[in-house]
């Protein structure tokens, strides 16, 4: 087994090796490797429980906000509000995307930004000069 010892780990390093961005975990496990050889330094003790930590309260108050009720005045783009609109006329995706003449991918963010179909949606809408 061959030990290295100074070697530079961080996502340069990465990018550079591997010829691509790293991911979410691949940062993770960046981080929990920097953590650890830092470890031994002063104030650098337990830092992977406190990077587990953090994760784990982040999840838990993503958990805590998913549960709470949906408002009902929000303030939405036309494009979202005409989603909702159509969806609730029981048009399917392929068809509300040829109405509005949007991407697949602008209709699956507005769909996941404001959680529709819903109730209550008025019409307020972003950037409106009127």
């Amino acid at each position: 087994m061959v030990k290295v010892v100074d070697v530079e780990i961080n996502a340069t390093a990465f990018k550079r090796a591997f010829k691509r961005e790293p991911t979410e975990a691949e940062i993770g496990a960046l981080m929990r490797l920097n953590a650890k050889r830092n470890e031994g330094q002063s104030g650098g003790k337990n830092t992977i429980e406190k990077i587990d930590r953090r994760i784990a309260s982040a999840s838990k108050a993503r958990e805590y906000i998913k549960g709470q009720p949906l408002k009902h005045n929000i303030v939405v783009t036309r494009t979202a509000w005409s989603i909702n609109y159509l969806l609730k006329l029981d048009l399917n995706k392929s068809q509300i995307m040829d109405v509005l003449h949007i991407t697949e991918k602008a209709y699956d963010r507005a769909v996941t930004q404001y959680n529709l179909p819903r109730d209550g949606i008025e019409r307020n809408f972003k950037n409106d000069k009127r």
